[in-house]
Formats: C-alpha cells, sequence, structure tokens
C-alpha cells in the first residue's frame, strides 16, 4: 500500500501545513481528502499521476519525497494486538 506520510514530513520541513495544498490550489477536494486521510492510513488507489506531478511542481521535489510503500504483510502485523 501506499502512504503519504513523507508528504506531511516535507510540508513540516517547509513550513507548509496541508492546508496549503488546497488553499493555494495545488489540489481538488477529492485528492485533497484522499491525500490527507492516505497520511495516516495507507492506500492502494486514489490519487492520479497529474496529482503527483502538482504536488513535486509546487513542492519542487520527486515524488520520493511524497510517498512510499509500505507492503500488506507490514500492515497485517502492526493490526494484530
Amino acid at each position: 500500500m501506499i502512504s503519504f506520510k513523507p508528504l506531511e514530513n516535507l510540508l513540516k520541513s517547509q513550513g507548509k501545513t496541508k492546508t496549503f495544498l488546497k488553499s493555494e490550489k495545488i489540489l481538488g477536494g477529492g485528492t485533497f481528502t484522499t491525500i490527507s486521510a492516505a497520511i495516516k492510513t495507507p492506500i492502494k488507489e486514489g490519487v492520479s499521476i497529474s496529482a503527483i506531478d502538482d504536488l513535486c511542481k509546487a513542492l519542487n521535489c520527486q515524488p520520493s519525497d511524497l510517498i512510499e510503500y509500505i507492503p500488506d504483510s507490514a500492515l497485517d502485523k502492526s493490526n494484530k494486538p
């Protein structure tokens, strides 16, 4: 699954918040909602390449600065008591 936790860290390092992405019209409402949720809970679908491109332009970064891959098996282990 894909996590956007690195995006949160990048925003913090640049002195910005998630709200910046919406207020500056970098992301539309639906994409903003999906990415905001994906910071907390990894996702398998829902974000377009054009949204990644827009983020990279706005934040002057590479896609690897925004996302990370987390294997499903790692998530399964973290959900067990």
